[in-house]
């Protein structure tokens, strides 16, 4: 359950460790929004993050095919920023599993 909009209760999160953008955008945003929040639940475990978002113990920012039916998408949120996916290689070539990976990508994305 999300705090009420004028509210000054923190936004219990539910977030990956230090690194993650996922959680680097979430936090940014809110701050940005001057919306209070407060780390609830973190781990390196997308199923621990599903499965605390699930029993409504926090909100949490996820790619729209890890959202399960027991979760309720936020629409009364501050917008994330686009997130960008690179691919960063060692020559100027890519090599046939790099090409492989930059097609499969391509695939999903104009997909999705």
């Amino acid at each position: 359950m999300l705090p009420e909009r004028d509210s000054e209760e923190p936004f219990a999160l539910a977030l990956f460790p230090d690194g993650c953008i996922y959680r680097k955008r979430a936090i940014r945003t809110l701050d940005k929004a001057k919306r209070a929040w407060r780390i609830a639940f973190s781990s390196q475990s997308l199923t621990a993050i599903q499965a605390a978002v699930a029993a409504g113990l926090a909100i949490s920012v996820l790619p729209k095919s890890a959202v399960s039916p027991e979760h309720q998408i936020c629409s009364d949120m501050p917008a994330l920023p686009p997130t960008e996916l690179a691919l960063i290689g060692t020559g100027d070539v890519l090599d046939t599993v790099q090409q492989d990976l930059v097609d499969f990508l391509m695939q999903k994305v104009r997909r999705a």
